[in-house]
């Protein structure tokens, strides 16, 4: 189990990285790969109670779909705290690596 999470992680941050070369703006490389990998690599409970994980991604789409609907505000919290980690430490790294 643990090789798959660690093939998602991996597959995840190639296609973020990926992502960042269709862009020439720096913010912009920013903002898309920290979107981009948080949606991707963010996990949390399947559902409320529950010892499960999974991809965000896929929490959604399961409860906008077939499982009832527990509201986006559990997902959106973890999403959102990942994605302003990522941005900022990935502004901190463009920011270092342009001042050398």
């Amino acid at each position: 189990m643990i090789f798959f999470w660690l093939l998602y992680f991996c597959i995840s941050i190639i296609i973020s990285a990926s992502l960042i070369k269709l862009f020439d703006s720096k913010t912009l490389r920013v903002l898309v790969f920290s979107t981009s990998f948080s949606l991707m690599n963010t996990i949390w409970f399947r559902g409320p109670g529950e010892e499960f994980l999974a991809p965000i991604l896929s929490i959604f789409f399961l409860e906008q779909t077939i499982l009832e609907s527990h509201g986006l505000s559990r997902i959106i919290r973890p999403f959102l705290f990942v994605a302003v980690s990522t941005a900022i430490v990935s502004f901190f790294f463009i920011k270092r690596k342009s001042k050398s």
